[in-house]
């Protein structure tokens, strides 16, 4: 497994090349995800009520993509042919996807509403269940979470000191405008997709041995 560094440094490299073809990708997901329905609330004069309704529509219309950007992610770490069209791919399949991240949204914040650090350890067990539902769609809600508590075993306190990582670079880049994002967002996407590879690559090693 390697250090958290080394997988930012790898994850630099593997990018060499291609970051004119991700960074569209990325940047696509994260305006339509994060920030164009803050946009559109400016236009849309709604009370408390038809606000929550409106949050609750746009995430069922694009959760999904969560686990899109995944698939495309993998795509890039595993060599494969990688396109923008696999942000769309867990439509396909959208009540299991949906399904599987409701269940996923009810642990979490049930666990951060008990205390802070319950919803942290939950949230760092349960954080693989979204690839292994990528890679394997045919696999059950119960089965990925199962699989991730599996795959995180020993590694969760590594998995938190990589969020840090991310959240310090997060702050750094208010340095530089935000306009670091276009290039960190990315390269957490592709760094995390290393994770996991690394992680199911000594799954295998502990069970070998």
């Amino acid at each position: 497994m390697r250090s958290n560094l080394d997988l930012l440094k790898d994850s630099v490299d593997m990018l060499s090349g291609k970051w004119a073809d991700v960074i569209p990708t990325f940047f696509f997901y994260g305006i339509l995800t994060q920030v164009f329905s803050e946009f559109l609330k400016l236009f849309l004069f709604f009370g408390p009520l038809q606000r929550g309704i409106f949050d609750l529509a746009y995430f069922a219309l694009v959760a999904p993509m969560s686990v899109g950007i995944i698939i495309y992610s993998l795509a890039v770490v595993n060599k494969k042919d990688f396109s923008f069209n696999q942000l769309f791919i867990p439509y396909d399949d959208y009540l299991k996807t949906m399904g599987l991240i409701f269940v996923l949204s009810i642990i979490i914040i049930g666990g951060f509403v008990l205390f802070i650090i319950p919803g942290i350890i939950l949230s760092l067990i349960f954080s693989m269940s979204l690839y292994i539902f990528a890679e394997d769609p045919q696999i059950t809600i119960g089965e990925a979470l199962r699989k991730s508590s599996e795959l995180t075993k020993g590694y969760r306190t590594k998995l938190f000191l990589l969020g840090l990582i991310y959240t310090g670079l997060l702050i750094l880049s208010v340095f530089t405008l935000f306009i670091g994002l276009i290039w960190l967002i990315p390269l957490f996407g592709i760094t995390s997709a290393n994770f996991y590879n690394d992680l199911k690559s000594s799954h295998r090693v502990k069970k070998i041995s």
